[in-house]
């Protein structure tokens, strides 16, 4: 069982091989559950199912040209709505669909509890979060300095800078040390703990 399924959206992502390795090694009998089994691309649905049941949809190539080009890019208003209707007809047989307002599971549901716990970043996040911000704006500098396609770089760059602070948030090692900024190389030598993150430091406080 893969909860979460979506993580094996990508046919060619490390997570995606691995997982259908031990799937393969385990048994015949596979469940996939996600709330989101098609993200972006009809493709991602096709990973899926191809770890519940290998080569059901066919290949990724023949899935592509029979499914994903006709519904994702409208250009024939006919033939998407008969890829798509072909394409639910396929898979309806595999899925359970359920809402958290179904009549016959909502008894069962427990009561929703939100519960915010706000914590700092420790000094190494901080110390990173900076490094990346001075280092972001130095190669916003030099794209505005060099590039004649700025406005499409720019937006790159912001997309890379946001997902970098993100993972530093989260733990300082959940950004690749290889992409430490030149000022905290010397943070790549150090012992990866919970109490480097805020956030990992408090989660254990609560488990405590």
């Amino acid at each position: 069982v893969i909860d979460e399924a979506q993580c094996i959206k990508n046919h060619s992502a490390q997570m995606t091989k691995a997982i259908k390795e031990v799937g393969n090694a385990i048994g015949h009998t596979r469940i996939a559950l996600s709330g989101t089994p098609i993200e972006n691309k009809v493709d991602e649905l096709h990973s899926i199912f191809d770890f519940v049941n290998y080569g059901y949809l066919g290949d990724q190539r023949s899935f592509t040209l029979q499914f994903s080009r006709h519904i994702e890019k409208q250009r024939n208003e006919a033939k998407r709505a008969e890829a798509l209707e072909l394409l639910r007809r396929l898979t309806r047989p595999f899925q359970m669909r359920r809402l958290k307002t179904d009549p016959n599971i909502l008894p069962d549901l427990p009561e929703k509890m939100d519960i915010m716990q706000t914590v700092e970043l420790t000094a190494d996040q901080q110390r990173l979060y900076v490094a990346v911000q001075e280092e972001w704006r130095g190669t916003m500098q030099a794209s505005r300095l060099h590039s004649e396609n700025h406005a499409f770089q720019r937006r790159g760059h912001i997309f890379a800078m946001l997902e970098k602070a993100r993972r530093l948030c989260s733990h300082p090692r959940c950004l690749d040390p290889d992409q430490y900024p030149a000022s905290c190389q010397d943070m790549r030598a150090t012992t990866p703990t919970a109490k480097d993150s805020g956030k990992t430091a408090r989660l254990f406080e609560l488990l405590e």
